[in-house]
């Protein structure tokens, strides 16, 4: 960013683990007239400053890697001035959780939302694993929606370039408990895919106004994982040590398990009566084999869903 701009912050809007995000308005020092209305996303100035370098490096180079598009946040540029660290966004007051707690039974026919918004967030996963990019924190709040009710992905905090030859030293402290898919849980090796779980979360989650996976910990997710897919516990293959004893002790999940609201009871949790496609999408998603997970280029390929919705070329 250019040294003749300089950013005021206003009120706090969001605070995760390493940084705290700002509305504000970015100045230019030249033209005090000229101004925008932003939000900054400040690391933590507790943390090392060698730490924080690193990290705002990381997710600079990544944005910078992500030209403009239209669903994806507008990324204006990087400052760093002494020990603060920020990137500066264009400002977007409501996420994706937001809009879903607030409004999800004004609209008659929410569907039309729920197939326009599945829509823009797998073009933009698209165009985010052409540049060979994983987002690696996929979900709600991470999702910005404009009046216009165009999404825009945002915060790429935990992403990382994703090298097929190098999958040897992954790191699996990425994405939220709800939405983390079972090859990160189970700490194998991951790919592209996991967002496209996470996206199937999502889906199942704005069709159903229910979170598939409101878990409190690792082991109750394992827990609902196989329980969902049915899964033999014998055959997982593992590298969390904390889900080792789980894995061994069958007897004592089985019995957990029983417990469980079987998926179909899930899946009829309401009377909104939506198409069977959208439940044959979403589970082309959530795959439990990351190899058998469809990719967001053939989801997107389903014209029979997505008719209603303006051409691929339009949001790109």
């Amino acid at each position: 960013m250019e040294h003749n701009y300089k950013y005021k912050k206003n009120e706090l809007i969001d605070k995760g683990t390493y940084a705290s995000v700002y509305k504000g308005i970015l100045y230019n020092n030249i033209i005090p007239e000229e101004f925008l209305e932003v939000a900054i996303k400040e690391l933590d100035t507790e943390e090392e400053e060698s730490f924080n370098r690193v990290v705002w490096t990381l997710e600079k180079n990544i944005l910078t890697q992500l030209k403009e598009h239209i669903n994806i946040i507008k990324y204006i540029g990087a400052l760093n001035e002494g020990s603060v660290f920020a990137l500066i966004f264009l400002y977007i007051p409501r996420n994706l959780r937001t809009f879903v707690n607030t409004i999800y039974d004004s609209y008659n026919d929410f569907s039309f939302y729920i197939k326009s918004f599945i829509f823009q967030l797998l073009n933009g996963i698209k165009y985010i694993h052409s540049r060979n990019i994983i987002h690696c924190d996929i979900k709600l709040r991470n999702i910005l929606v404009t009046d216009e009710f165009i999404l825009k992905i945002c915060d790429f905090g935990l992403s990382l370039s994703y090298d097929v030859n190098n999958v040897s030293d992954q790191n699996f402290n990425i994405q939220s408990l709800w939405y983390r898919s079972p090859e990160v849980l189970l700490k194998t090796n991951y790919d592209f895919s996991i967002d496209i779980w996470s996206i199937g979360c999502i889906f199942f989650e704005l069709k159903y106004n229910q979170i598939l996976f409101n878990v409190e910990d690792e082991k109750e997710l394992f827990l609902k994982i196989i329980q969902i897919f049915n899964i033999e516990i014998e055959n997982i293959d593992s590298k969390n040590i904390g889900l080792y004893s789980a894995i061994n002790n069958s007897i004592e999940i089985k019995k957990e398990i029983k417990k469980l609201p079987k998926f179909k009871s899930l899946c009829n949790c309401n009377n909104r009566q939506l198409y069977d496609v959208e439940d044959k999408l979403i589970s082309k998603m959530l795959k439990f084999d990351k190899n058998k997970r469809a990719s967001a280029n053939e989801i997107l390929k389903n014209e029979f869903y997505f008719n209603s919705i303006k051409i691929e070329s339009e949001y790109s």
